[in-house]
């Protein structure tokens, strides 16, 4: 289920949570990090690629965590400011945990 809206939820509602300029920073930012766990269907529906075997491990919990954890100090070292400890775990937690909590009813692996 690539780029579908579901997926998209967790950042547009969890950005309501954040103030000023933080607010669309978090939904711009929480939509391209939900993105991310579904690389394969880019790669395969845009690169041309027949099978790229990254679905699995892109969906396990600490490969979200750890997208999540990278994902933040990306955000922190384009902005250079001090991100709040509520914005650090929406990046590590509540993106691509939901993201993966959503497919873990629909695929196997």
């Amino acid at each position: 289920m690539p780029f579908t809206p579901f997926h998209w939820a967790f950042p547009l509602i969890g950005s309501r949570r954040f103030e000023g300029g933080a607010r669309p920073r978090t939904m711009i930012f929480g939509i391209v990090l939900v993105s991310i766990p579904d690389l394969e269907g880019f790669a395969n529906i845009y690169l041309g690629m027949k099978e790229v075997e990254i679905h699995g491990p892109l969906h396990s919990l600490p490969m979200g965590f750890l997208i999540g954890a990278l994902f933040a100090l990306g955000v922190k070292g384009i902005f250079r400011e001090r991100m709040e400890w509520d914005e650090i775990v929406y990046y590590i937690l509540l993106i691509p945990v939901g993201h993966i909590l959503l497919d873990m009813f629909i695929y196997h692996d």
